[in-house]
C-alpha cells in the first residue's frame, strides 16, 4: 500500500516525465491519465526509487530518453503499448522483459554519427520475438546531434579505412532488412531521411561515399550487392517521400514488398524513368492493397490509370495535386479505357475483366478534390456506378448536369460529400435547382455536404458569381430525408438568411452542429447578408458567431463564416 507520501512523489515523477514521456501515460494504480495530475501538484526532481516501485504498474509508457528505461527494466513487465524515440541495449533488454504482453510498438530509428549499430540489431532481434504485437511502426528519420545525448558509447565502434557512418548504414541493410521480415503486423515509415535504406543496384549510384576521400568504400560496393536487396514479407503499411529517396529507389523498394502491403502512401513522385514498367513493376505485389494515398504527383493520366489497374483490391484512393484524367476516371468506374498502343505495355487485366472487376465494386473513398483535371461528367459517373462509397470529395460539378441527368446515385451508403457546384447561372428555372437537391435528398446516411468549391480552382478570383439557392422555393424540403446530417456548408451570400429556412433546418435535422456559410466581401466590410445572418441565429439563441476575414488569391478554403448551433 502506497503512503501519502510516496503518491506525491510519484506525482512530482509525472511533472518530470512529462519532459520525456508524450503525451500521457497510465498507472494502473492510480487509474489516471499523467496530464490531470500535473495541472494540480508540481515538483522539480525525480526520485529512482519511487520509479523502481512504480514500474511495475505501467501498460503505457512513450519515451523519448532512453536514459528514463534504467530506472524501469528490473520491475517494468507488464507494458503492453511502448512508444521509444530512440534505440539502444536497454531497450532490447525492456523489450525482452515483455514478450508476452507487448500488443503495440513504435520505434524511432534515428540515424546519425553517434548511433550505435549494434543496438540497432539488438532492439531488431528482440522485436522479433514479441509474438503477441498487434501493430508495429518502425519510424526512419535523421535526428539532430543534440538529441542523442541518450545513445550507448560503447555500441560505436570504429574500422580503419572506412566512415563509422559507413558502417552504420550498411549495417541497416544486413540487420534491419533481415531481421524486421519477421515481425509481424509491421508498418514502415520513411518520411525523410539523408540516405535512403534501399540498396541501389550498381557502383555508380552508390550512396555511401567515403566523405574523406571521394571514393566508394569496401562498406559502399558491399552495401550495392545484390544480395543485401530486402525482402518484407509482412510489411503492411508503407510511407514513402521523394524529397529524400529518389523514384528508382522507390520502385526497387516497392519491387520487394510482399502480397501483405495494404497501406501504401507515396508522395512527390516527380521523377520517371523509360525503363521502368510501372504495371510489370506492380502488379502481382499489391494485389491486397486497400489503401493508396498520392500527393504531388507528376505522373500523366497514363501512368496513372496503369497504377490503379495494378491495385484491383483497391478500397480507398486519396490523390492530391496529381494529374489524372479520362484515363484513370474511367479504370476508377469501371469502364474500359482504350487500349495503351505504342508504349510497349502488357496490360495485366483485359478489357473485358476491367469492366467487370474495375475499382467500382470495391471502392469505399474517393478524394480528389485537389486534382484540378478532374471533370464533371467523371465525377458523375463515380457517383452512378460506385455503390460502396461512403467518402467523395471531388473538386467540382457542374449543376446543370446533375439536372439534366437520367440516371440515379447508386451510392446510397455515401456518408460525406464534398463537391462544388458551377455554371449555375445556365440553370433555367428554380425547377432545375429543385430536381439538384431531390437527387442529393436521396442519399439518407449522409453526415457531412459541403457544396463549397476548392478556392485553388478559382485562379485568383476572389468573387462568386453564382451559387445554388437553399430556399424553401428552390427545394430546400427534398433534403428532408437527411435526418443524420451534422455538418452543412453551402456557399451562398445572398440566399440563406430566411427566418423559414433556418427554423426549418432546426425542425428537421436534429444531429445538425455545425454550418459554414461563404459570405463573398472585401476586406473589413460586413455586407447586408451577414447582418441578416448574425441576426437570424441571434433569434434562434445560437451561441457562437464568427466573422473570418479573407484576402484575394488565398488558397485555403477559410473563406467565409463559421456558425456553430446550440
Amino acid at each position: 500500500m502506497l503512503s501519502r507520501r510516496d503518491i506525491l512523489s510519484c506525482h512530482r515523477v509525472c511533472r518530470i516525465w512529462n519532459q520525456v514521456f508524450f503525451p500521457s501515460f497510465l498507472w494502473e494504480s492510480f487509474r489516471i491519465q499523467a496530464p490531470s495530475i500535473i495541472k494540480i501538484l508540481g515538483g522539480r526532481y525525480p526520485e529512482p526509487d519511487i520509479i523502481q516501485r512504480n514500474a511495475g504498474h505501467i501498460r503505457k509508457l512513450v519515451c523519448r530518453d532512453i536514459r528514463i528505461i534504467r530506472y524501469l527494466i528490473p520491475e517494468c513487465c507488464h507494458l503492453e503499448e511502448l512508444n521509444v524515440y530512440s534505440i539502444g541495449s536497454q531497450v532490447a533488454t525492456l523489450l525482452r522483459q515483455n514478450i508476452q504482453s507487448l500488443k503495440k510498438v513504435s520505434l524511432l530509428l534515428s540515424i546519425g554519427e553517434q548511433t550505435g549499430h549494434r543496438s540497432m540489431k539488438r532492439v531488431l532481434k528482440a522485436l522479433a520475438e514479441c509474438v503477441h504485437v498487434e501493430q508495429c511502426d518502425l519510424v526512419a528519420a535523421t535526428v539532430p546531434g543534440d538529441q542523442m545525448a541518450a545513445v550507448d558509447e560503447e555500441d560505436v565502434d570504429g574500422v580503419d579505412g572506412v566512415d563509422d557512418e559507413d558502417i552504420y548504414e550498411v549495417d541497416i541493410i544486413q540487420g534491419f532488412y533481415k531481421v524486421v521480415r519477421d515481425i509481424p503486423h509491421l508498418r514502415i515509415f520513411c518520411p525523410g531521411i539523408n540516405k535512403p535504406p534501399v540498396p541501389v543496384l550498381g557502383p555508380e549510384a552508390s550512396p555511401l561515399s567515403n566523405s574523406r576521400t571521394g571514393t566508394s568504400s569496401m562498406a559502399a560496393r558491399q552495401y550495392a550487392s545484390p544480395r543485401f536487396i530486402p525482402q518484407l514479407p509482412k510489411l503492411q503499411s508503407l510511407y514513402l517521400s521523394e524529397r529524400r529517396m529518389s523514384f528508382m529507389n522507390q520502385v526497387r523498394l516497392l519491387q520487394h514488398c510482399h502480397l501483405e502491403l495494404v497501406d501504401l502512401t507515396w508522395n512527390f513522385v516527380s521523377e520517371r524513368d523509360p525503363s521502368i514498367r510501372l504495371v510489370d513493376t506492380l502488379y502481382f505485389k499489391f494485389l491486397k492493397l486497400t489503401t493508396l494515398c498520392m500527393e504531388q504527383c507528376v505522373l500523366n493520366d497514363r501512368d496513372m490509370a496503369m497504377i490503379l489497374m495494378a491495385m484491383p483490391s483497391l478500397e480507398r484512393l486519396r490523390l492530391q495535386e496529381t494529374r489524372i484524367g479520362r484515363l484513370s476516371m474511367a479504370v476508377i468506374v469501371g469502364h474500359a479505357p482504350p487500349p495503351f498502343s505504342g508504349h510497349g505495355v502488357v496490360l495485366p487485366i483485359s478489357s473485358q475483366d476491367l469492366a467487370s472487376q474495375g475499382l467500382r465494386r470495391r471502392l469505399m473513398e474517393l478524394d480528389i478534390r485537389d486534382c484540378p483535371t478532374v471533370e464533371s461528367q467523371d465525377v458523375l459517373k463515380v457517383l452512378q456506378t460506385c455503390r460502396k462509397l461512403k467518402v467523395l470529395k471531388a473538386p467540382r460539378i457542374a449543376a446543370l448536369d446533375i439536372a439534366q441527368q437520367s440516371h440515379f446515385w447508386v451510392c446510397l451508403g455515401l456518408e460525406e460529400l464534398h463537391v462544388g457546384t458551377t455554371d449555375v447561372d445556365r440553370l433555367g428555372s428554380f425547377d432545375d435547382q429543385r430536381r439538384i437537391l431531390h437527387q442529393i435528398g436521396q442519399l439518407t446516411m449522409l453526415q457531412t455536404l459541403s457544396m463549397i468549391t476548392n478556392l485553388s480552382l478559382r485562379n485568383g478570383y476572389w468573387g462568386q458569381k453564382s451559387s445554388l439557392h437553399f430556399t424553401m422555393d428552390t427545394g430546400l424540403d427534398e433534403l428532408r430525408h437527411l435526418k443524420g446530417l451534422k455538418v452543412f456548408a453551402v456557399e451562398d451570400k445572398r440566399h440563406w438568411a430566411g427566418m423559414e429556412e433556418l427554423k426549418w433546418v432546426k425542425d428537421n435535422w436534429a444531429k445538425y452542429q455545425l454550418q459554414e456559410v461563404v459570405a463573398m466581401r472585401r476586406p473589413g466590410m460586413v455586407t447586408v447578408a451577414q447582418w441578416e445572418l448574425m441576426k437570424a441565429y441571434t433569434d434562434l439563441e445560437i451561441q457562437h458567431v464568427k466573422f473570418r476575414d479573407w484576402r484575394p488569391k488565398m488558397r485555403s478554403a477559410s473563406l467565409g463564416t463559421a456558425l456553430s448551433l446550440a
